[in-house]
């Protein structure tokens, strides 16, 4: 399935400024705001984007040694390792670090921080967790990653692009 975002930028008394992504977006949302464009309710451009790409950022987890209350911090919401009983935003710890990489993409996915939900998915493999914006574009290109944990490194969020870019005026 192709990927297509519409960012609309219209000429109302309170500027506003829609993003829509089909993967994300309601089909009524949609539909509501281009029936107000062609009504003649909304003016606006609307600019489609073919094949935009979400941001990725990764933590490595290279052996075990990992120790309780080490943390990392993905987006400003920061991630607590425990030695069990790990609840919130805690992850516990293991004996192999491919497990403890796999209890942290697990806490980042269960998190209701908002730094976090709804904007950052988690996958681990191989003690390696790739993560992932949850919408494409440049913005979350600015997404943080950092650590302060035995064995762990981190890199930030990079390589999120706008896709190809065509527009069509109602103006």
């Amino acid at each position: 399935m192709t990927k297509y975002r519409i960012d609309i930028d219209t000429d109302t008394t309170v500027s506003q400024f829609y993003r829509l992504e089909a993967a994300k977006s309601g089909i009524t949302d949609i539909i509501n705001l281009l029936s107000g464009i062609e009504g003649g309710v909304i003016d606006a451009d609307l600019d489609f984007r073919d094949t935009p790409v979400a941001a990725t950022g990764s933590i490595t987890f290279s052996a075990s040694g990992q120790v309780a209350d080490e943390t990392i911090t993905v987006n400003g919401e920061t991630f607590t390792a425990k030695d069990s009983g790990a609840s919130g935003d805690e992850f516990n710890i293991s004996g192999t670090y491919t497990t403890t990489a796999s209890n942290f993409a697990t806490a980042l996915n269960a998190s209701t921080s908002a730094g976090v939900a709804g904007v950052v998915t988690a996958s681990a493999d191989s003690g390696v967790v790739t993560l992932t914006a949850d919408f494409s574009g440049v913005e979350s290109n600015g997404f943080t990653v950092s650590e302060s944990m035995t064995n762990v490194t981190a890199v930030d969020f990079s390589g999120g692009s706008n896709g190809t870019k065509s527009t069509l005026s109602s103006k």
